[in-house]
């Protein structure tokens, strides 16, 4: 695998040097005017902070379908009748509330950037869509819980794609049930997001008729679970309590039949460089995308195994879930702008309104909220030692969704019936 940091300079060496080629090629001073001759797209991430791993794949996988679509010309713009080359600004959030707004404001007052593309954490996304919304810039967001995002108001420059906690509930609920859980226990942090979560996961347990009871995590919680007979854990809480749990329930010898954890996204290079990484083995978590997706790009007609193959090849290492949302939202956008056919935001809005397309996420069509919600799929992580590098070797095995076993389905019939007729050309010659 590639070392992270060395990865980390070449992605900044590579941003600097795509700028200067499009300060180079491009006329800046007309703004939004007949004059010009590119589209700009500003990408915000957390690249660094808290909340940096979550970023892995970002600039690898944009700025190859970027690339791909310049490749080809561009994209048409009726007002100009020609194509434009498009411009990728990468902008990190620094993980803080303050950084992302900073940098939205970079993009938009500096740059004079057409769409904002924001992903990873609400901390992020929200703080994006807030500047988004005031400026009248359109905004796409991926990767961030939807249930917070809504809960700024409503949006009319803003769009999202993600999960909510409706839907992860439900994914890990169908393992608490295929488990036989007869007594979960709720572990979360004293978080806001801890606690909000709490409280629908009580809810929802009690809907679905499963016995629960909630733990606040602590120095004693192992114990507590003990004396309380749990037989099965679903957490809320950051990856470095959740391992250090898991250690010391192993430790105990707990006997769980299930153990699930609240986090829609878990980074792979995080979870190998923990030193007790071996403790998460066999945790469930939900997930929108995994390359065992059979969901198509409507850009390079690439399903999940096959960006999973060309991230191998490149970047010989573990293909990062990231690589999918990413791959997803640039489909989004360009879809948008080919069909506005304009870089004024109220044209892309329309076009965002009556989008309706099949991507490597699954299909797109915003709500009346401007939201798409993916569904969630249950995944379970598998320890299996340290590989020929020294690093900590994982599969994950995802319970796909049904869409995907339909085009497993359609697929399969597809094979047989070319090979039937293969049969039958044998016979007649």
């Amino acid at each position: 695998m590639k070392n992270k940091n060395y990865r980390k300079i070449i992605a900044l060496a590579f941003i600097a040097v795509f700028c200067m080629c499009s300060l180079c090629a491009c006329s800046f001073g007309g703004g939004k005017t007949s004059k010009k001759n590119y589209i700009t797209i500003g990408r915000i991430c957390p690249l660094s902070g808290e909340y940096s791993e979550y970023a892995e794949g970002t600039l690898e996988t944009e700025m190859a379908a970027v690339e791909e679509l310049n490749e080809s010309g561009g994209i048409y713009v009726d007002a100009l009748d020609k194509k434009l080359m498009v411009r990728y600004l990468l902008e990190d959030s620094g993980s803080t509330k303050m950084g992302a707004e900073a940098a939205a404001d970079k993009l938009i007052n500096e740059e004079n950037v057409d769409v904002i593309i924001v992903s990873d954490t609400n901390t992020t996304v929200n703080a994006v869509s807030g500047v988004c919304e005031k400026a009248k810039v359109p905004c796409f967001c991926v990767n961030a819980e939807m249930d917070s995002w809504l809960a700024q108001g409503s949006y009319k420059y803003c769009f999202n794609i993600s999960y909510d906690t409706e839907g992860r509930l439900q994914a890990l609920g169908e393992v608490i049930k295929e488990k036989g859980v007869s007594n979960l226990g709720l572990i979360t942090d004293t978080s806001v997001e801890g606690i909000a979560f709490a409280e629908k996961a009580q809810q929802f347990c009690t809907d679905g008729k499963i016995k629960v009871t909630a733990f606040t995590y602590g120095a004693e919680i192992v114990k507590q679970l003990k004396s309380g007979k749990i037989d099965g854990i679903l957490c809320c809480l950051g990856t470095d309590d959740y391992i250090s749990l898991k250690a010391d329930i192993n430790r105990a010898e707990l006997g769980l039949k299930a153990s699930l954890l609240v986090n829609e996204h878990w980074p792979y290079s995080e979870l190998s460089a923990n030193s007790q990484s071996a403790s998460f083995d066999e945790t469930y978590i939900p997930v929108c995308w995994a390359p065992a997706f059979k969901y198509k790009s409507s850009l390079t007609k690439q399903n999940g195994a096959d960006l999973e193959d060309w991230w191998k090849k490149e970047y010989v290492s573990l293909c990062p879930e990231t690589v999918g949302y990413r791959h997803g939202i640039i489909e989004v956008v360009v879809d948008i702008l080919r069909r506005a056919m304009a870089v004024d935001s109220e044209s892309i809005v329309d076009a965002a309104h009556d989008i309706s397309l099949d991507t490597v996420l699954g299909p797109i069509a915003f709500n009346q909220n401007n939201s798409v919600v993916l569904p969630c799929v249950a995944a379970q992580w598998h320890y299996e030692g340290s590989s020929a590098l020294g690093e900590s070797k994982w599969v994950e095995t995802v319970t796909v969704d049904t869409e995907t076993k339909k085009i497993e389905e359609s697929e399969t019939e597809e094979e047989t019936t070319v090979e039937e007729k293969t049969d039958s050309d044998s016979k007649d010659k």
